[in-house]
């Protein structure tokens, strides 16, 4: 998944970056009526540079602050649901 924010606007508010989804799902059906649904991902978040330069008074470089890291960021999901047909 590519990230939408180009590099040149990444800022550590929005440090977005491209990512892989890793997903994997299961459904079983107890009964004609009773089904489970499982559901796990992990999102893959790659490590960015980030650059933002922050200015309280523009124009007076003592008032100038600049950020430089990495960021990185990865997530875990997971779902279940339970249906059952009356």
């Amino acid at each position: 998944d590519a990230s939408p924010v180009p590099a040149d606007r990444r800022t550590i508010s929005i440090p977005d970056a491209d990512r892989l989804w890793y997903s994997v799902g299961m459904g079983y059906q107890f009964t004609p009526n009773l089904t489970v649904d499982l559901g796990l991902t992990l999102i893959d978040g790659k490590k960015v540079d980030v650059t933002e330069k922050m200015e309280l008074q523009p124009g007076n470089p003592m008032t100038t602050s600049t950020f430089q890291g990495t960021s990185e960021g990865d997530a875990w999901l997971a779902g279940a649901q339970l249906s059952y047909l009356f």
